[in-house]
């Protein structure tokens, strides 16, 4: 069975905050260090990485990951894509081309940012190569079949991705009404909740259990989670059917939708 592991369910700051001193920050909680949210999604010897966050090499180094065979990035904030310098490890390794997927948006940002891993020159030409493509409805990466799904994040936009019962959807705040149709009675949702006070960018925890109940989601994780909530503490105000998500929690899912 295709397992998804989470490599990081943390927000933008990750927690602990540098500098903070709340009780969450300074807490020894297992449950409340979080790294940069990100997901690894494995089947048989198939490896597909969504995001790069900052502490992609500690994740990945944490999870034993040896190979990458293809990423699926959601959008271009630096708390999703940095991690991107250290994919070159595995392309050396594995001496062939990885390929990145996005939005067209995030692919021009994307060589913008990295201008030395995109652009080959003979100063540069020693690089391994990342193949950076334009994300389509269904991208084959070995059997497992990616939909891509379109969100809105505050004034952009944002690739949420469908494989088999599992919809992973990070930084967003509205769910457009195609998008929803596409993830009606989805067995397992991945979800960004934030904090429980409403944000500008993202959803809060009520506005996902609302989205939850009316696509009669039957499992629903919370990710990308910030220092404002406690596992343990705020898990027990949530309804039935939906939880935290935390660092290395692993999900056991089917590719038949």
């Amino acid at each position: 069975m295709p397992e998804l592991i989470f490599l990081g369910t943390g927000a933008s700051t990750g927690v602990p905050i540098l500098s903070c001193n709340c009780d969450i920050c300074k807490a020894t909680d297992p449950y409340n260090k979080r790294l940069r949210s990100s997901v690894l999604i494995r089947s048989n010897s198939t490896n597909v990485i969504i995001d790069t966050s900052p502490d992609f090499r500690a994740q990945c180094l944490r999870e034993k990951v040896d190979h990458i065979d293809a990423i699926f990035l959601t959008h271009s904030h630096t708390d999703h894509i940095l991690g991107l310098e250290d994919v070159r490890s595995f392309a050396f390794t594995s001496n062939k081309p990885i390929p990145i997927y996005c939005n067209l948006p995030t692919l021009l940002e994307i060589k913008n940012i990295f201008p030395h891993i995109f652009e080959k020159t003979k100063s540069n030409s020693n690089l391994p190569t990342l193949n950076i493509l334009e994300v389509k409805d269904v991208s084959q990466v070995g059997k497992l079949y990616f939909s891509s799904l379109q969100l809105i994040h505050g004034l952009s936009y944002c690739t949420g991705y469908k494989v088999g019962n599992l919809a992973y959807l990070v930084d967003v705040n509205f769910i457009p009404q195609k998008t929803m149709e596409r993830l009606w009675k989805i067995e397992n949702l991945i979800i960004d909740a934030t904090q429980f006070e409403s944000h500008f960018n993202h959803f809060s925890v009520m506005q996902v259990i609302e989205v939850a109940r009316e696509l009669h989601a039957k499992k629903t994780y919370i990710t990308h989670i910030d220092h404002s909530i406690s596992h343990n503490r705020d898990s027990e105000k949530l309804p039935q059917g939906f939880q935290f998500a935390y660092d290395g929690l692993k999900i056991i899912f089917s590719l038949q939708e």
